[in-house]
Protein backbone atom coordinates (compact mmCIF):
# COMPACT_ATOMS: atom_id res chain seq x y z
CA UNK A 1 0.00 0.00 0.00
CA UNK A 2 1.37 3.41 -0.98
CA UNK A 3 0.76 6.44 1.22
CA UNK A 4 1.68 10.07 0.87
CA UNK A 5 3.83 11.93 3.41
CA UNK A 6 0.79 13.78 4.76
CA UNK A 7 -1.02 10.52 5.50
CA UNK A 8 1.20 10.14 8.57
CA UNK A 9 2.87 13.52 9.04
CA UNK A 10 -0.27 15.63 8.39
CA UNK A 11 0.55 19.23 7.47
CA UNK A 12 -0.99 20.70 4.30
CA UNK A 13 -0.16 18.70 1.18
CA UNK A 14 -1.93 21.22 -1.07
CA UNK A 15 0.19 24.22 -0.02
CA UNK A 16 2.89 25.53 -2.36
CA UNK A 17 4.77 27.44 0.35
CA UNK A 18 7.01 25.44 2.72
CA UNK A 19 5.85 27.26 5.84
CA UNK A 20 2.20 26.70 4.95
CA UNK A 21 2.84 23.06 4.00
CA UNK A 22 4.45 22.39 7.38
CA UNK A 23 1.75 23.92 9.52
CA UNK A 24 0.59 21.40 12.17
CA UNK A 25 3.22 18.97 10.89
CA UNK A 26 3.79 15.91 13.09
CA UNK A 27 7.54 15.16 13.01
CA UNK A 28 7.31 11.76 14.75
CA UNK A 29 3.85 10.39 13.93
CA UNK A 30 4.54 6.91 15.31
CA UNK A 31 4.85 8.36 18.83
CA UNK A 32 1.10 7.76 18.65
CA UNK A 33 0.84 4.04 17.96
CA UNK A 34 -2.64 4.59 16.54
CA UNK A 35 -0.95 6.09 13.48
CA UNK A 36 0.52 2.69 12.59
CA UNK A 37 -2.27 0.54 14.04
CA UNK A 38 -4.72 0.74 11.10
CA UNK A 39 -2.26 -1.27 9.00
CA UNK A 40 -0.45 -3.15 11.79
CA UNK A 41 -3.20 -3.67 14.35
CA UNK A 42 -1.92 -6.73 16.23
CA UNK A 43 1.62 -5.40 16.41
CA UNK A 44 0.35 -1.98 17.47
CA UNK A 45 -1.88 -3.36 20.21
CA UNK A 46 0.96 -5.46 21.60
CA UNK A 47 3.59 -2.74 21.30
CA UNK A 48 1.56 -0.33 23.43
CA UNK A 49 2.21 -2.67 26.37
CA UNK A 50 5.79 -3.59 25.53
CA UNK A 51 8.78 -2.53 27.64
CA UNK A 52 10.30 -0.81 24.61
CA UNK A 53 7.28 1.52 24.49
CA UNK A 54 6.27 1.90 28.16
CA UNK A 55 9.81 1.87 29.65
CA UNK A 56 8.10 0.45 32.75
CA UNK A 57 11.26 -1.40 33.73
CA UNK A 58 13.14 1.87 34.23
CA UNK A 59 10.32 3.56 36.10
CA UNK A 60 9.10 0.78 38.37
CA UNK A 61 12.58 -0.48 39.17
CA UNK A 62 13.74 2.78 40.68
CA UNK A 63 10.37 3.44 42.34
CA UNK A 64 11.41 1.03 45.08
CA UNK A 65 13.88 3.67 46.33
CA UNK A 66 11.19 6.36 46.81
CA UNK A 67 8.38 7.12 49.20
CA UNK A 68 5.02 7.54 47.47
CA UNK A 69 5.38 11.33 47.37
CA UNK A 70 8.95 11.12 46.10
CA UNK A 71 7.89 8.68 43.37
CA UNK A 72 5.28 11.16 42.13
CA UNK A 73 7.90 13.92 42.07
CA UNK A 74 10.30 11.67 40.20
CA UNK A 75 7.70 10.75 37.57
CA UNK A 76 6.87 14.38 36.74
CA UNK A 77 10.23 16.11 37.22
CA UNK A 78 12.68 13.46 36.04
CA UNK A 79 11.19 10.41 34.35
CA UNK A 80 9.01 12.17 31.78
CA UNK A 81 11.75 14.74 31.06
CA UNK A 82 14.77 12.45 30.94
CA UNK A 83 14.33 8.70 31.38
CA UNK A 84 11.56 8.55 28.81
CA UNK A 85 14.13 9.28 26.11
CA UNK A 86 14.71 5.50 26.19
CA UNK A 87 11.11 5.02 25.03
CA UNK A 88 10.92 3.71 21.45
CA UNK A 89 8.26 4.35 18.84
CA UNK A 90 7.76 2.31 15.66
CA UNK A 91 9.71 4.85 13.63
CA UNK A 92 12.69 4.71 16.02
CA UNK A 93 13.40 1.16 14.86
CA UNK A 94 12.07 1.16 11.33
CA UNK A 95 12.82 4.66 9.96
CA UNK A 96 15.23 6.76 12.02
CA UNK A 97 17.38 6.16 15.08
CA UNK A 98 16.11 7.82 18.28
CA UNK A 99 17.64 10.95 19.75
CA UNK A 100 19.90 10.67 22.81
CA UNK A 101 21.45 13.79 24.37
CA UNK A 102 20.41 15.73 21.26
CA UNK A 103 22.22 13.37 18.88
CA UNK A 104 20.96 10.63 16.56
CA UNK A 105 22.37 8.54 13.72
CA UNK A 106 19.82 9.75 11.21
CA UNK A 107 17.57 7.98 8.74
CA UNK A 108 18.23 4.27 8.28
CA UNK A 109 17.74 4.22 4.51
CA UNK A 110 16.70 7.67 3.32
CA UNK A 111 13.00 7.57 4.16
CA UNK A 112 12.28 3.94 3.37
CA UNK A 113 10.70 1.82 6.06
CA UNK A 114 12.95 -1.13 6.92
CA UNK A 115 11.74 -4.36 8.48
CA UNK A 116 15.05 -4.74 10.31
CA UNK A 117 18.52 -3.24 10.37
CA UNK A 118 19.99 -4.37 13.66
CA UNK A 119 23.40 -2.74 13.35
CA UNK A 120 21.64 0.65 13.25
CA UNK A 121 18.61 0.05 15.46
CA UNK A 122 19.44 -2.37 18.29
CA UNK A 123 23.05 -1.18 18.11
CA UNK A 124 22.20 2.52 18.12
CA UNK A 125 24.19 4.44 20.74
CA UNK A 126 20.90 5.67 22.17
CA UNK A 127 19.63 2.11 22.64
CA UNK A 128 21.78 -0.99 23.21
CA UNK A 129 24.94 0.13 21.43
CA UNK A 130 26.81 1.57 24.39
CA UNK A 131 26.86 -1.62 26.42
CA UNK A 132 25.22 -4.75 24.97
CA UNK A 133 26.22 -4.46 21.31
CA UNK A 134 29.64 -3.08 22.25
CA UNK A 135 30.20 -6.17 24.41
CA UNK A 136 28.89 -8.46 21.71
CA UNK A 137 31.18 -7.08 19.01
CA UNK A 138 34.23 -6.58 21.23
CA UNK A 139 34.28 -2.79 20.98
CA UNK A 140 34.76 -2.37 24.73
CA UNK A 141 37.15 -5.21 25.48
CA UNK A 142 38.55 -6.41 22.12
CA UNK A 143 37.07 -9.82 22.99
CA UNK A 144 34.14 -10.66 20.74
CA UNK A 145 31.23 -12.92 21.59
CA UNK A 146 31.53 -16.33 19.94
CA UNK A 147 28.00 -16.00 18.54
CA UNK A 148 28.92 -12.74 16.82
CA UNK A 149 31.93 -14.42 15.23
CA UNK A 150 29.60 -17.14 13.92
CA UNK A 151 27.47 -14.50 12.20
CA UNK A 152 24.52 -14.48 14.61
CA UNK A 153 22.44 -11.32 14.97
CA UNK A 154 20.15 -10.04 17.72
CA UNK A 155 17.06 -11.63 16.18
CA UNK A 156 18.62 -15.09 16.13
CA UNK A 157 17.94 -15.17 19.89
CA UNK A 158 15.52 -12.32 20.57
CA UNK A 159 12.35 -13.05 18.65
CA UNK A 160 9.97 -10.47 17.20
CA UNK A 161 7.33 -11.08 19.87
CA UNK A 162 9.88 -10.09 22.50
CA UNK A 163 10.68 -6.81 20.76
CA UNK A 164 7.07 -5.89 20.00
CA UNK A 165 5.63 -7.41 23.17
CA UNK A 166 3.11 -10.22 23.48
CA UNK A 167 0.17 -8.12 24.64
CA UNK A 168 1.01 -8.54 28.33
CA UNK A 169 2.13 -5.46 30.23
CA UNK A 170 5.35 -6.33 32.08
CA UNK A 171 6.84 -4.48 35.06
CA UNK A 172 10.39 -5.25 33.98
CA UNK A 173 12.46 -7.59 31.83
CA UNK A 174 12.62 -9.98 34.79
CA UNK A 175 8.88 -10.66 34.58
CA UNK A 176 8.86 -11.42 30.83
CA UNK A 177 8.26 -15.12 30.26
CA UNK A 178 9.93 -17.08 27.48
CA UNK A 179 13.05 -14.95 27.17
CA UNK A 180 16.00 -16.53 25.30
CA UNK A 181 18.00 -19.08 27.26
CA UNK A 182 21.34 -20.66 26.41
CA UNK A 183 19.71 -24.08 26.74
CA UNK A 184 17.36 -23.26 23.85
CA UNK A 185 20.30 -24.22 21.62
CA UNK A 186 22.80 -25.85 23.97
CA UNK A 187 20.95 -28.91 25.23
CA UNK A 188 22.53 -30.80 28.15
CA UNK A 189 24.61 -33.73 26.87
CA UNK A 190 25.02 -36.48 29.45
CA UNK A 191 27.79 -38.06 27.39
CA UNK A 192 29.89 -34.88 27.24
CA UNK A 193 33.00 -34.63 29.39
CA UNK A 194 31.68 -31.40 30.90
CA UNK A 195 28.28 -32.85 31.88
CA UNK A 196 29.20 -33.36 35.54
CA UNK A 197 30.33 -29.75 35.90
CA UNK A 198 27.22 -28.44 34.14
CA UNK A 199 24.92 -30.59 36.28
CA UNK A 200 26.53 -29.30 39.46
CA UNK A 201 26.10 -25.66 38.46
CA UNK A 202 22.96 -25.56 36.33
CA UNK A 203 20.55 -24.59 39.12
CA UNK A 204 22.75 -22.23 41.10
CA UNK A 205 24.94 -20.49 38.51
CA UNK A 206 24.10 -18.64 35.31
CA UNK A 207 25.87 -19.64 32.09
CA UNK A 208 27.38 -16.15 31.88
CA UNK A 209 29.00 -16.53 35.30
CA UNK A 210 31.42 -19.03 33.78
CA UNK A 211 31.40 -18.11 30.11
CA UNK A 212 31.69 -14.31 30.04
CA UNK A 213 35.15 -13.80 28.60
CA UNK A 214 36.15 -10.25 29.53
CA UNK A 215 35.38 -7.24 31.67
CA UNK A 216 32.23 -5.34 30.71
CA UNK A 217 30.92 -1.83 31.22
CA UNK A 218 29.82 -0.65 34.65
CA UNK A 219 28.36 2.80 35.34
CA UNK A 220 28.34 4.71 38.62
CA UNK A 221 27.37 8.04 40.18
CA UNK A 222 24.68 9.23 37.78
CA UNK A 223 23.46 12.82 38.21
CA UNK A 224 20.97 14.87 36.21
CA UNK A 225 22.73 16.82 33.50
CA UNK A 226 26.09 15.23 34.25
CA UNK A 227 25.58 11.60 33.28
CA UNK A 228 27.42 8.70 34.88
CA UNK A 229 31.02 7.57 35.18
CA UNK A 230 31.77 4.42 33.10
CA UNK A 231 34.40 1.78 33.85
CA UNK A 232 35.18 -1.82 32.92
CA UNK A 233 34.93 -4.67 35.44
CA UNK A 234 33.86 -8.31 35.77
CA UNK A 235 31.61 -8.85 38.81
CA UNK A 236 30.03 -12.04 40.14
CA UNK A 237 27.59 -12.26 43.02
CA UNK A 238 24.20 -13.40 44.22
CA UNK A 239 21.26 -12.67 41.95
CA UNK A 240 19.16 -9.87 43.56
CA UNK A 241 16.08 -11.75 42.31
CA UNK A 242 17.26 -15.13 43.63
CA UNK A 243 19.91 -15.16 46.36
CA UNK A 244 20.62 -18.88 45.76
CA UNK A 245 22.00 -18.21 42.30
CA UNK A 246 25.34 -16.73 41.18
CA UNK A 247 25.19 -14.36 38.19
CA UNK A 248 27.17 -11.65 36.43
CA UNK A 249 26.30 -8.29 37.99
CA UNK A 250 26.26 -4.80 36.51
CA UNK A 251 26.52 -1.67 38.64
CA UNK A 252 23.53 0.68 38.75
CA UNK A 253 24.50 4.34 38.33
CA UNK A 254 21.96 5.72 40.84
CA UNK A 255 23.59 7.53 43.79
CA UNK A 256 21.84 8.76 46.93
CA UNK A 257 21.88 12.32 45.60
CA UNK A 258 21.26 11.59 41.90
CA UNK A 259 18.04 13.66 41.89
CA UNK A 260 18.91 16.15 44.62
CA UNK A 261 19.14 18.97 42.08
CA UNK A 262 15.40 18.49 41.49
CA UNK A 263 14.69 18.47 45.22
CA UNK A 264 14.01 14.71 45.23
CA UNK A 265 15.51 12.51 47.92
CA UNK A 266 15.28 8.73 48.24
CA UNK A 267 13.97 7.66 51.63
CA UNK A 268 14.05 4.00 50.57
CA UNK A 269 17.42 4.06 48.81
CA UNK A 270 18.65 1.03 50.78
CA UNK A 271 15.71 -1.17 49.70
CA UNK A 272 17.52 -2.37 46.55
CA UNK A 273 21.16 -2.93 45.63
CA UNK A 274 23.46 -0.85 43.44
CA UNK A 275 23.93 -3.94 41.25
CA UNK A 276 21.58 -5.89 39.00
CA UNK A 277 21.79 -9.27 37.29
CA UNK A 278 23.16 -8.80 33.77
CA UNK A 279 23.13 -11.46 31.02
CA UNK A 280 26.35 -10.09 29.56
CA UNK A 281 26.76 -10.55 25.79
CA UNK A 282 30.43 -11.49 25.77
CA UNK A 283 30.41 -15.29 25.67
CA UNK A 284 33.25 -17.68 24.86
CA UNK A 285 33.48 -21.43 25.33
CA UNK A 286 36.81 -21.16 27.14
CA UNK A 287 37.38 -18.60 29.88
CA UNK A 288 39.46 -18.39 33.04
CA UNK A 289 36.57 -19.99 34.97
CA UNK A 290 36.08 -22.92 32.58
CA UNK A 291 39.75 -23.87 32.42
CA UNK A 292 40.07 -24.36 36.18
CA UNK A 293 37.89 -24.29 39.30
CA UNK A 294 40.34 -21.99 41.10
CA UNK A 295 38.87 -18.56 40.29
CA UNK A 296 35.61 -19.44 42.06
CA UNK A 297 36.53 -22.21 44.51
CA UNK A 298 39.46 -20.69 46.39
CA UNK A 299 39.63 -18.10 49.14
CA UNK A 300 40.35 -15.38 46.57
CA UNK A 301 37.01 -15.90 44.79
CA UNK A 302 38.30 -13.99 41.78
CA UNK A 303 35.81 -11.51 40.33
CA UNK A 304 33.27 -11.90 43.12
CA UNK A 305 31.64 -8.81 44.56
CA UNK A 306 33.20 -7.49 47.75
CA UNK A 307 32.94 -4.42 49.94
CA UNK A 308 35.95 -2.79 48.26
CA UNK A 309 33.98 -2.33 45.02
CA UNK A 310 30.79 -1.10 46.69
CA UNK A 311 30.01 2.49 45.62
CA UNK A 312 30.89 5.08 48.23
CA UNK A 313 27.88 5.59 50.51
CA UNK A 314 26.08 2.89 48.50
CA UNK A 315 22.98 0.90 49.39
CA UNK A 316 23.07 -1.29 52.49
CA UNK A 317 21.34 -3.93 50.36
CA UNK A 318 24.62 -4.55 48.54
CA UNK A 319 25.74 -6.79 51.39
CA UNK A 320 23.05 -9.35 50.49
CA UNK A 321 24.88 -10.02 47.20
CA UNK A 322 28.10 -11.12 48.90
CA UNK A 323 28.94 -14.75 48.25
CA UNK A 324 29.88 -17.16 51.05
CA UNK A 325 30.77 -20.53 49.54
CA UNK A 326 30.31 -22.39 52.85
CA UNK A 327 26.70 -21.27 53.32
CA UNK A 328 25.71 -21.33 49.66
CA UNK A 329 23.14 -23.92 48.63
CA UNK A 330 24.46 -26.70 46.37
CA UNK A 331 21.91 -28.34 44.09
CA UNK A 332 22.31 -31.85 42.80
CA UNK A 333 20.42 -32.92 39.73
CA UNK A 334 17.97 -35.65 40.61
Amino acid sequence: MKKSCSACHKGNAEAADKADAHKELISKPSENIDTCAPCHKNIGDHFKKSLHYTTAGLRKGIHKRFSKQQAEQFDSKVFEQSCRSCHASCGDCHVKTPIASGVNQGLLANHRFLKKKQDRTCASTSCHGGRIYAEYTGQNSETRDIHYERGMTCLDCHKVWELHGDGTEADSKHSVKGKPACTDCHKPDAAAQSSKIHNQHVNNTSCQACHVAAEYKQCASCHIGKGATPSQAFILGRDPQNKDRIVTLRMSPVSRDSFASKGILMDNYDQIANFAAAPVHNIRKRTARTRTCGPCHTENKEGFINEKIFPKDGSQFNRTLLYDHKSFKVYKKQ
